[in-house]
């Protein structure tokens, strides 16, 4: 069994919380897509081995007035 490489995490005024851990980027990307269309807040893909963000989408709320 292999641990999963790719942490998904949101981050918002609170902080940041953890998601979920995937196996491959590609997953991952796609997670933070899917996260971001449905709620606001910055999602994260965090890459265990070199220890950095790789990847990042965020949903903010539209404040413009009509």
């Amino acid at each position: 069994m292999t641990i999963p490489r790719y942490d998904v995490l949101k981050r918002d005024s609170r902080g940041v919380l953890w998601i979920e851990a995937v196996d491959d980027l590609e997953s991952a990307r796609l997670r933070i897509q899917e996260l971001s269309s449905e709620s606001y807040g910055e999602y994260l893909v965090f890459d265990q081995n070199i220890g950095q963000t790789v990847d990042k989408c965020a949903m903010v709320p539209d404040t413009r007035s009509e």
